[in-house]
């Protein structure tokens, strides 16, 4: 298994045990029988409603695991990197407040903390006894590698907002792009994921107008690139350029 990102430990209530066997490199124990995997990311989805919030729902949740199944198909992930990868995708927007800032939000359990930090915390509560310390760890890193909108302090509504939290592993890369992935599914899904992305992090300024939209797409489309590019080397070549393609294909519909 690849090392975990270990600047991605969020607090002293993971505990030094876990602190130490990540840092020490100690192997991770045997990967729990495919049952309990399967069931494991079962619980996950069932325990997310399929349309709590207009964009952070189940049915998100869904696309990202099957994306991150077909990524996993296409490199040269080892079996347990593959696992840490779907069990973060399950995981990845566990108890999302639907707002994008989860410290925004007065009545969100833990609003301490952001919606990434928060669901890698349920992830680790979740994995604790059928998997290894390590493993625990690596899919925390993963689901922290999401971590959106939340890098400029410039133009956060608080300071205390900032998240450094980068993909470093060749896992939360992999995980980073299937999050915004749907840019594979054309440009009507892109509209679709900006207008709903939108209404949670501004419910009270929807979109007034087309160039409005335009413009958050194109912003949007070039983080996905950011993400595309930071995949270059554990994509096959002729995939990751057809990546680049279906991007600048849906920039191609969304420019006419």
């Amino acid at each position: 298994m690849q090392s975990p990102n270990t600047n991605h430990i969020l607090s002293a209530s993971l505990g030094e045990a876990l602190r130490n066997s990540a840092t020490a490199g100690s192997p991770a124990t045997a990967l729990p029988p495919n049952d309990i995997i399967e069931v494991t990311i079962q619980n996950a989805l069932e325990a997310q409603s399929p349309l709590s919030h207009p964009y952070h729902n189940r049915k998100h949740v869904e696309h990202v695991i099957r994306r991150s199944r077909e990524f996993a198909a296409l490199t040269q992930l080892n079996a347990e990197d593959q696992t840490v990868l779907i069990l973060a995708a399950s995981f990845h927007d566990y108890g999302h407040c639907g707002v994008g800032y989860r410290q925004l939000c007065t009545n969100a359990p833990r609003n301490d903390l952001s919606n990434e930090e928060y669901a890698a915390l349920c992830a680790d509560e979740a994995l604790t006894g059928a998997f290894s310390p390590q493993m625990r760890l690596a899919v925390q890193g993963a689901i922290l590698a999401t971590s959106y909108a939340q890098h400029d302090k410039n133009v956060l509504p608080r300071p205390d907002l900032y998240r450094p939290y980068t993909p470093l592993s060749a896992v939360e890369k992999l995980l980073a792009l299937a999050d915004v992935a749907t840019f594979l599914d054309g440009a009507d899904a892109i509209i679709e994921d900006t207008r709903n992305i939108k209404k949670e992090r501004h419910p009270q300024q929807p979109i007034q107008n087309t160039e409005e939209l335009l413009r958050t797409m194109r912003d949007f489309l070039d983080y996905v690139q950011t993400k595309i590019e930071s995949c270059a080397q554990i994509f096959p070549a002729d995939y990751y350029s057809k990546l680049l393609r279906s991007l600048n294909e849906v920039r191609n519909v969304i420019a006419h």
